[in-house]
């Protein structure tokens, strides 16, 4: 199940909100370059996402991501990064969770 939360940029002191995880329906990956979030919609994978390796799966996800418009790539294991200063050091707020999707 993915979440929705504010987060407070520790470079900075911006708060932004944060969605991670993954739903039924769809997966959030982030731009490596400016940190923004696309969620992709598991119905727009090729149909044999479901036999794929956990490698393949990602490959897949980011391949149907393709390029954020700031030109960085969207990637699993990017992380959320805070849009006024594209800082990734953040942390976890103790559970302030907004919202949970799936």
């Amino acid at each position: 199940m993915g979440e929705l939360f504010v987060a407070t940029c520790d470079n900075c002191g911006n708060k932004f909100e944060v969605m991670l995880g993954q739903g039924f329906v769809s997966y959030v990956l982030h731009c490596d370059k400016c940190g923004q979030a696309k969620s992709i919609l598991i119905e727009d994978l090729s149909e044999d996402w479901q036999s794929m390796d956990l490698v393949h799966y990602y490959l897949e996800l980011e391949r149907v991501a393709g390029l954020c418009i700031c030109g960085g790539s969207y990637k699993v294991e990017a992380p959320p990064r805070c849009p006024k200063c594209f800082s990734s050091n953040w942390a976890f707020p103790e559970f302030k969770c907004i919202a949970l999707w799936d």
